[in-house]
């Protein structure tokens, strides 16, 4: 096999395994052979001197017009493998995200953050006289209708919850959650002859339910005040 020969078969090998040629790399193999290249000209018609085949494959390659897997190209549908790291953050496109695994533009993200901003202090009802409260002292979960007490838009409730338990080596354990939740979010305790209050905010469900459980050895009591809701 000759030089020139065994140059067209290392370009078109290139070619084939759809390697991503540098002009640089292009520029040597064709010095290699004897064929000057100026790096500027982007005139393929110059390859057909050598072989059609080569120079349809150089055409395809500098115009990017198939897929090669060995690069990314500037258009169509693409999927990369691998960790990139960018040295710059990347610009998206002047639109905003529909689907769940989209990226998002930091205008789009700071538009939903300032719409998802609610001053909760114009959503706090005060109550002039708080409602007295009722519990069932069995260790039971039960739930607990605050509709009488608060409104028809509260999405939480606020109570003052006082516990105390009036003889030695006994308890008092009031635990509160969610409606449809089985384990306490909140808990009032009171052990011995001792007493415990804590004001505690708890999610109603779209009915203004939530859920409570009471245990209390023999002696002790607990009372319950709703001062307040959140709409």
């Amino acid at each position: 096999m000759n030089k020139l020969e065994n140059q067209l078969v290392i370009l078109i090998k290139d070619i084939n395994e759809e390697r991503r040629l540098t002009d640089k790399r292009i520029k040597q193999l064709f010095e290699g052979i004897g064929l000057p290249v100026d790096e500027t000209d982007t005139n393929t018609d110059k390859n057909k001197l050598v072989s059609n085949a080569l120079a349809k494959g150089w055409q395809d390659h500098k115009n990017a017009d198939n897929p090669h897997p060995k690069h990314v190209d500037t258009e169509g549908n693409e999927t990369i493998a691998g960790i990139k790291t960018f040295s710059s953050i990347p610009i998206l496109p002047a639109s905003d995200p529909t689907a769940d695994n989209e990226a998002s533009r930091k205008a789009y993200v700071d538009t939903k953050a300032e719409i998802a901003y609610v001053d909760i202090r114009a959503k706090i009802i005060w109550k002039a006289i708080p409602s007295t409260m009722s519990f069932t002292t069995d260790n039971l979960w039960r739930t607990y209708d605050a509709t009488s007490i608060t409104s028809a838009n509260a999405k939480f409730i606020i109570m003052h919850i006082h516990t105390r338990a009036t003889v030695a080596d006994h308890q008092l354990i009031a635990e509160f959650c969610q409606n449809g939740n089985s384990a306490w979010e909140a808990i009032v305790e009171s052990y011995g002859i001792g007493r415990d209050s804590a004001q505690i905010i708890m999610k109603l469900d779209a009915g203004q339910v939530f859920k409570y459980k009471i245990f209390k050895n023999i002696y002790g009591y607990i009372t319950g005040k709703c001062v307040g809701y959140i709409e």
